[in-house]
Parts: C-alpha cells; sequence; structure tokens
C-alpha cells in the first residue's frame, strides 16, 4: 500500500478484515542500519548490495522492513555533494566570483600543511606544522565565503630522542 492512503483508518480496516498488508514509508532508519542483527542480504554485485532488516514493534505488534542500498546511499550523497558545491558556488556569485567548480578546486588546491622536520645537537628532533601562505585568488575565495586561511595554525612539537629510541643498553 502506498505511504499516502495508508491512513489509520484503512490499516485499522485491512487488520479487521484479516489482510494481510505491507505499506511503504519513506520514514529515516533512526538505528545504525550496521548495528542490526541478521540482515538478510537481497542482492549483491561486486559494486553493490541491498540488505533487509526486520524490527518488531512490541506496542504496534507491526513488522517494519528497512531496506538499505549502497547505491541508493552514494547516490543520495552525490545529491547532497552537489547541493553543497551549488551553495558555495551561489555564495561566491553573490561576492561578485563567477568560478566554475573546477576553478574552485585548482584555485584551492594549492594551499598545503607542512610539516618541517629539524634535528637538533641534543639528541632532540623538532617538529613544526604550518600552513603555506594563502595566495591572492584563495584569500579571496575565503574572504567571500568567510573561511580562515589558517584554520589549524602552527604548531611546534620537540621529540626527545633518548626516550623514544632504544639504546644498546636498553
Amino acid at each position: 500500500m502506498d505511504a499516502g492512503i495508508a491512513s489509520a483508518d484503512n490499516i485499522a480496516w485491512l487488520i479487521k478484515q484479516d489482510y494481510h498488508y505491507l505499506v511503504i514509508s519513506r520514514e529515516r532508519h533512526v538505528k545504525d542500519l550496521r548495528e542490526q542483527e541478521s540482515p538478510v542480504t537481497v542482492r549483491e554485485t561486486q559494486d553493490s548490495r541491498v540488505v533487509v532488516y526486520r524490527e518488531v514493534d512490541t506496542k504496534t505488534k507491526e513488522t517494519r522492513l528497512y531496506c538499505h542500498s549502497d547505491l541508493k546511499s552514494k547516490k543520495e550523497q552525490g545529491i547532497r555533494n552537489r547541493f553543497h558545491v551549488h551553495t558555495l558556488r551561489h555564495r561566491l556569485r553573490l561576492q561578485g566570483i563567477h568560478l566554475s567548480w573546477d576553478s574552485i578546486r585548482n584555485i584551492m588546491s594549492t594551499q598545503q600543511r607542512l610539516t618541517i622536520t629539524l634535528p637538533t645537537d641534543n639528541d632532540t628532533i623538532i617538529h613544526l606544522r604550518t600552513t603555506s601562505k594563502a595566495e591572492a585568488r584563495q584569500k579571496q575565495i575565503d574572504t567571500a565565503l568567510n573561511i580562515n586561511p589558517d584554520p589549524i595554525g602552527k604548531y611546534k612539537t620537540t621529540v626527545d630522542m633518548k626516550s623514544v629510541v632504544p639504546t644498546e643498553t636498553d
């Protein structure tokens, strides 16, 4: 039965008539599907898997079947990603920046997180973590989207090699 006609009255009538019924619902399953017991694989190929999980509602005595498809999940993720891309591009256009997604990705891909490792004379190593300086186009995009060009900042870590590297007496 389509969810649109699965009113409480219609379902009550089906039960009274001793009919078995199946209602299609678009509700989202609140539990993590990977934590469900005894999934039944409906279809499996090298690219995708479709499984069904069964849950009995102790109050209503309804049996619910939750279907999970890897391909459908990937499709929904792709739709969400396209929505985010569209939103970012729209925000940039409002700031006068008219670029394709590929151009945005190419501009933003040149900024890097760097680690500089410096050995010292007293058996320590200093690790410096920093971000390369944003170029002019990157700064323009960061400013338009209200993004910090260096959200992690700079970090310095000193490692005492005496405590890390075993010696011959250990």
